[in-house]
């Protein structure tokens, strides 16, 4: 992968490493009939890298009838490109919900960060996931140094869209500038005050807004987005609040997301405010 923002092939190379077949199979079984597992999330940055594998992992799983629901990561470019039989084989196997990181909805923004992907291979994922009823997840980042009004005016409308198509989970996050990577170093030349020293380094925080390129209201909506989405996008988020006055809490919060979101009004956000009081209590 050459996306400029990404540290994974400068931590780990970009030689793919994975795990046989068979070690991963004979580790779904010991989970479940040792430990009764009924689903598990395969955190390979690119699952669906070898067709072929993935296929032998399905075939091996539907005859030994190891019932469990599956996660998995793909590339919008990869994925865009899966027959409906490859498909339909995943969910007989048990895969249920596929992670893409679609990053931008302007195809300007996407090749700057060398993604290699496009807005319309992302709209195909959609649609694919869709007809063979699996379920999408996408993340999208925001605050690039670079990142124009239109370019992110287009991410929101992407946003729209993919809903409308399949109803997906959506997380809508900061950019954060990672050392060592292109774009930490493009960053730089945008004013970004980059750490001097072990203190400093440790306040640098993911998901906390650096970048001198950002005024003090951007960094409001920035923020405010992030809960937005986090409400309107993760489907089963109300599962988690047990007591009845937090599922109310959270019905009520959605609804105004929701008017917020379709309104595109995204001033004044107080309820929001002490939501990310509490968040990050």
């Amino acid at each position: 992968m050459r996306c400029t923002f990404c540290c994974i092939s400068r931590l780990y190379g970009k030689q793919w490493k994975t795990n046989t077949v068979g070690n991963i199979i004979k580790d779904l079984e010991y989970f479940v009939n040792k430990y009764k597992i009924n689903g598990i999330h395969f955190f390979d940055d690119n699952f669906f890298v070898d067709k072929k594998r993935v296929e032998e992992i399905c075939d091996k799983i539907i005859k030994k009838k190891l019932n469990i629901k599956m996660w998995a990561m793909a590339r919008c470019d990869v994925f865009s490109r899966f027959d409906k039989n490859f498909l339909l084989k995943l969910k007989q196997a048990g895969f249920t919900t596929i992670n893409m990181g679609a990053e931008s909805g302007s195809d300007k923004i996407l090749k700057r960060l060398q993604k290699d992907i496009t807005v319309e291979q992302i709209i195909k994922t959609a649609k694919l996931c869709k007809e063979c009823d699996l379920r999408a997840e996408y993340s999208f980042m925001m605050a690039y140094p670079y990142e124009t009004q239109e370019d992110f005016n287009k991410t929101l409308e992407l946003i729209d869209k993919l809903n409308k198509i399949c109803n997906p989970d959506i997380k809508l996050l900061i950019y954060t500038p990672l050392p060592g990577t292109k774009l930490f170093n493009d960053c730089l030349d945008y004013g970004l005050n980059s750490p001097q020293n072990l203190e400093e380094w440790g306040s640098y925080e993911y998901e906390h807004i650096v970048g001198s390129w950002i005024t003090p209201k951007q960094a409001g909506l920035y923020r405010t987005l992030t809960h937005l989405v986090w409400f309107l996008y993760t489907p089963n988020m109300e599962l988690k609040y047990k007591k009845l006055y937090q599922r109310l809490g959270y019905r009520i919060l959605k609804k105004l997301a929701l008017f917020r979101w379709n309104h595109k009004f995204f001033r004044f956000p107080l309820e929001w405010r002490l939501v990310e009081k509490f968040v990050n209590r």
